[in-house]
């Protein structure tokens, strides 16, 4: 039997805007309190296959190219945030998601994009999904829940963001760094036109 790597597919806050990200939320977070994502490790999910036998690889590798090459870039704001599943009981702290004028719908597309290559690669039920756009940036240091910090609440970004490419990544909990999310393959998404 092969192996069975967590895959999703995604988008990768370049380096410089995560940094900005990372150091506006500590600054907003006691370090007791949680942990942070560090921000080589922060994206968005678009979606997310979870154990995948990896013959399929190749198979998802063709449906997204196919899928999603073909899709203009959104142009997308961080900026707003809050936590899961809710502020009065916290898990996961999260960075909002929200596109630009102009360019409404094309990170959703992305999304569908995305769930319907893995779909094509029977790699994923079909069927709608819940989908929230997204940037997780801490979690609960303990196992519980916390309340929402009030300091993170009233935390407001406005940090510009327009990713060149969707990544098929695998997922490797307990790693860090580059080891954390391996790169399977990319896809350049349409660049604006000139």
């Amino acid at each position: 039997m092969g192996r069975s790597p967590r895959l999703f597919v995604g988008v990768f806050l370049p380096y410089p805007a995560a940094l900005e990200v990372h150091r506006a939320v500590r600054g907003r977070l006691e370090a007791g309190d949680v942990r942070l994502v560090p921000p080589e490790e922060f994206h968005l999910t678009l979606h997310f296959l979870g154990a995948t036998d990896e013959v399929r690889i190749p198979v998802l590798s063709d449906a997204l190219t196919r899928r999603v090459s073909a899709l203009p870039a959104p142009r997308l704001r961080l900026s707003s945030t809050g936590a899961f599943p809710d502020a009065a009981a916290a898990r996961i702290l999260w960075v909002g998601v929200r596109e630009e004028p102009g360019a409404e719908g094309r990170l959703s597309a992305l999304a569908g994009a995305a769930r319907a290559a893995a779909v094509d690669a029977g790699a994923s039920a079909a069927g709608e999904e819940p989908w929230s756009a997204h940037l997780t940036v801490a979690r609960s240091a303990r196992r519980g829940r916390m309340q929402l910090p009030d300091g993170f609440r009233e935390l407001r970004l406005d940090v510009p963001w327009r990713p060149e490419e969707v990544r098929l990544v695998e997922s490797c909990p307990g790693e860090t760094g580059a080891a954390r999310f391996p790169l399977l393959a990319a896809f350049r998404l349409l660049p604006e036109c000139a």
